[in-house]
């Protein structure tokens, strides 16, 4: 059976690991790119799509799906995907426990991170009006404490509970596996921020993490993803100009 897929895709943002598990299990797919605007913000245009206004919403044979995690369960159920056998037969405990992790504990403190850096630069540009100078400190002062010693630390504390299980799994993946699972999959877009995107540098990351993160990379779907990803978006940002 074929299925008809259409990816709706925001540019840095979570839908990035959809291109993987769409690439893994063989589906073609067709890919709608929005861009963010200036101040970080989705475009108006994708709440004409879905009513959250947020990526990735997926088109799957007329069906709209929404959020990450049940976007991946929907597709993982599609048994006759031809790359279906490349991944985890059956959800097991530890990908339930990391995709459920992933969003409900890790990035809620990244997320968090990220939008009062945003919004206290924001404000302090003049967003919310004139602000004096003593008040300009105490915000700066603020945002930096609490995204240092409050999110930044349990970020950390996250981090070292992902390295423990990776060290304490050699060569598997948040599956416990040999093959990918739904865990793997939703972790692919904090972890690569570390060593490839907005959070590069920020924190220590160890060495099983970085190992499992290789991996991945090697893996010919996930390199067919981002070259996927890359080209989508390069294009129809030409298109649309």
């Amino acid at each position: 059976m074929s299925h008809q897929i259409v990816l709706h895709h925001l540019n840095a943002s979570r839908s990035e690991r959809l291109f993987w598990l769409l690439e893994e299990l063989g589906l073609p797919y067709t890919v709608k790119v929005y861009y963010r605007l200036p101040g970080g913000a989705g475009p108006p245009e994708l709440k004409k799509v879905h009513p959250f206004g947020r990526a990735p919403v997926v088109e799957l044979d007329g069906e709209l799906l929404a959020e990450s995690g049940s976007i991946v369960r929907r597709l993982l159920a599609l048994k006759d995907a031809p790359g279906r056998e490349n991944l985890e037969d059956v959800t097991g405990d530890d990908s339930a426990f990391w995709s459920h992790w992933c969003e409900g504990s890790l990035m809620t403190f990244f997320q968090a991170s990220a939008l009062i850096g945003g919004s206290s630069q924001a404000f302090l540009a003049g967003a919310g009006g004139p602000i004096s100078e003593e008040g300009n400190k105490s915000v700066g002062d603020y945002a930096t404490w609490v995204t240092t010693n409050v999110l930044g630390a349990q970020s950390k504390v996250h981090l070292q509970e992902i390295e423990a299980y990776l060290a304490a799994h050699p060569g598997k993946y948040f599956s416990g596996t040999d093959k990918p699972g739904e865990g793997d999959i939703l972790m692919l877009f904090p972890i690569r921020s570390l060593f490839e995107g907005s959070r590069k540098g920020k924190f220590e990351v160890g060495p099983a993490t970085k190992a499992w993160f290789d991996k991945v990379k090697a893996r010919p779907a996930v390199k067919k993803a981002f070259e996927r990803l890359a080209k989508e978006e390069e294009g129809q940002k030409k298109s649309n100009l």
